[in-house]
């Protein structure tokens, strides 16, 4: 415990004061009443939210995104300056999965043909020195970094993913039946990368022990599981059965058993079906349908408490990674509230017009 605040205390310090101005549910019905976006701008702009909302116009709402994202950065990059060890490890991987998913944004990119990086909006966590300097996502340079020198490429080897599949992506730029079909690989392939980011996430939270281990195995267990119905789910219409089973993360509590139950399912029903024996997941995929939300929307509300019980856990590194999760949920929730009112207030103005 005290060599845990000599080396972490600091960081635990910075976050948890960050902690108290993410938004309520008081803050989103007071923004909601608001009904013009520059009411709605300034009262964002008295949080700590106003230095990513500030220069934004309703013509570039868009960019409130990316603003957002920095922001949250900004923070993430505050403490990893100054991170050594443990910490400076787990921040490390944390910024795995987003130069991940930055790397597949670049090929999607692509394979749609806009292969220019300048337009890619990547992630500022996920940004690593090869991703700055990739100007053709094309070109086989790239794909060659992307397997040898990038801080992920041990996940695309351990994932099976080889230079064939890269010059695959290459070879389909240019092939417009062949291009959703492949997207839809590409979102195979990344499933399968993912899940080797997973497991070495989940060894290396098991290596720290402590209240690490302990705080960060329960919200990995949900995350997974929610990873693997969600999987399932998703893929109820696919010809390849056994592709499902190939993605799902070797971690959770539906883990290994429920797999084999999965196998063959064919419908919503089945599925919420075999999870009798797990409440909280079926009761989610209930809620999906007598609420007629989106599932992944539900598990998410879910997830809310399980990372809330990790940044009320001390002496945890979990705990940037739980407080990076609310304050996504929260730039997400806030990113929606603002496009939607730009939207009402346009569809208000053509209304007037028709008129």
């Amino acid at each position: 415990m005290a060599l845990y605040n000599s080396r972490y205390g600091d960081m635990e310090a910075f976050l948890r004061s960050k902690v108290d101005t993410i938004l309520g549910q008081a803050e989103y019905s007071s923004f909601a009443q608001l009904p013009s976006f520059s009411e709605l701008q300034t009262a964002i702009s008295s949080t700590h939210l106003g230095p990513a909302i500030a220069n934004i116009r309703e013509s570039n709402v868009p960019q409130l995104r990316q603003s957002l994202a920095e922001l949250i950065a900004k923070d993430i990059e505050e403490i990893e300056i100054e991170s050594e060890s443990a910490l400076h490890t787990f921040i490390q991987l944390i910024k795995h999965k987003y130069i991940i998913e930055n790397i597949f944004l670049l090929l999607v990119r692509a394979v749609q043909s806009r292969s220019d990086s300048q337009v890619v909006k990547f992630h500022p966590l996920g940004m690593c020195e090869q991703l700055k300097t990739l100007g053709n996502a094309a070109d086989e340079g790239v794909f060659r970094a992307v397997l040898e020198s990038t801080p992920v490429s041990a996940y695309f080897q351990e994932a099976d993913v080889d230079l064939d599949f890269f010059q695959q992506v290459q070879a389909k730029i240019d092939d417009r039946e062949q291009k959703n079909l492949f997207l839809q690989e590409l979102e195979v392939c990344k499933q399968r990368v993912m899940k080797q980011y997973y497991k070495r996430f989940v060894q290396y939270c098991k290596m720290c022990g402590g209240n690490t281990w302990e705080a960060m195995r329960k919200l990995l267990a949900f995350e997974m599981d929610m990873c693997t119905i969600m999987l399932r789910v998703n893929m109820l219409k696919s010809t390849n059965d056994s592709l499902p089973g190939e993605l799902y993360p070797q971690f959770g509590e539906l883990y290994p058993f429920i797999h084999d139950v999965f196998a063959g399912l064919s419908d919503y029903d089945s599925v919420m079906n075999a999870l009798n024996d797990y409440p909280e997941y079926r009761d989610c995929m209930e809620q999906a349908v007598t609420q007629e939300k989106g599932l992944l929307e539900v598990f998410k509300a879910k997830k809310v408490a399980y990372l809330e019980e990790c940044i009320n856990t001390q002496y945890n590194l979990g705990f940037i990674y739980a407080y990076l999760q609310l304050r996504e949920m929260e730039a997400e929730n806030v990113f929606l509230m603002v496009q939607g009112c730009v939207m009402a207030q346009s569809d208000a103005a053509r209304f007037q017009l028709r008129k």
